[in-house]
């Protein structure tokens, strides 16, 4: 059921990003949370683990000006599941997820 969700979800960010003409520019912004229980730089090595997503967003026509990808690993967790402390794999999965950031640019006109 959980990818079943995640490929809807990336369906509406496409359609939402892609087709909705009343945007002038929209921009998306891309944030993938890794694990925290490995080390920073490692976590930071995963944001290839965004790759896929961007370039199947690219492939159905979005502009990879429009992309901006970030990640973010440890330093934004949801949760109290950092560095040194013990947690289930259910916390630890809260913390690993991707976001989307939807927003219309402002324009000089």
């Amino acid at each position: 059921m959980k990818r079943f969700i995640s490929y809807a979800l990336i369906g509406f960010t496409l359609f939402t990003i892609g087709c909705n003409t009343t945007y002038r520019q929209a921009n998306k912004h891309y944030r993938n949370f890794q694990y925290n229980d490995a080390a920073i730089k490692y976590k930071e090595y995963l944001k290839d683990h965004t790759k896929p997503l961007i370039d199947y967003l690219i492939g159905k026509g979005i502009d990879k000006e429009r992309l901006a990808p970030g990640w973010y690993g440890e330093r934004q967790p949801l949760n109290e599941c950092v560095d040194d402390i013990i947690c289930t794999p259910p916390k630890h999965q809260q913390n690993r997820r991707t976001q989307f950031k939807v927003r219309i640019l402002e324009t000089d006109n």
